[in-house]
């Protein structure tokens, strides 16, 4: 017998940290379990997602808001344009029409450039969203889409884990720790 060294490969070993500050809700991965790249390892409620969705969902209504107001001046501004050629209305009106118009366009831009701020703040935060007319309409989330999943960088086997259901993490906290074990080092 020849003594040696056991070593993980560090090129091919993740150490798993939070995101973002929550509290963890389940682990799903033990130690020595083999897990898949983006496989689930945990899931953490934080205050950073349900802040997000609740600016996801303000930034939906301002938009439904002025999709509608945009269309209200549509109509105001065509009714005036045929108005003023029955000469019904003074240009003073054709033009506040005109001007009410362009103000509910850029309310619509500055709503729709909102509604793509709050969908990367959800994607910073881990989850994705997009405004699909489904979603429009969706008042709520459910408790699910709140949550943080804490994903594996790496397939490989579980070597350590670091927290329990209950535990309090802060950004860089260590949660995991990974390695692929299928090579040998010589």
């Amino acid at each position: 017998m020849a003594p040696g060294l056991l070593a993980v490969d560090e090129m091919r070993t993740a150490r798993v940290g939070s995101l973002q500050e929550g509290l963890v809700l389940e682990t799903q991965a033990q130690v020595g379990d083999h897990v898949a790249t983006q496989s689930l390892l945990a899931t953490m409620h934080g205050h950073a997602v349900h802040d997000a969705w609740a600016g996801y969902r303000k930034a939906m209504a301002a938009r439904r808001h002025a999709d509608n107001e945009l269309a209200y001046a549509v109509e105001a501004h065509e009714r005036a344009k045929r108005l003023y050629a029955d000469k019904a209305v003074s240009l003073q009106e054709l033009q506040r029409a005109e001007l009410e118009r362009a103000a509910a366009t850029e309310s619509l831009d500055v709503s729709k450039a909102e509604v793509i701020r709050s969908i990367e703040e959800l994607k910073h935060t881990g989850v994705e969203a997009s405004p699909s007319p489904s979603e429009e309409t969706q008042q709520g989330t459910d408790e699910a889409s709140e949550q943080i999943a804490v994903r594996s960088p790496i397939g490989g086997i579980v070597l350590e884990r670091l927290v329990t259901p209950g535990t309090t993490v802060t950004p860089g906290s260590p949660m995991f720790v990974l390695s692929d074990l299928s090579t040998r080092v010589k």
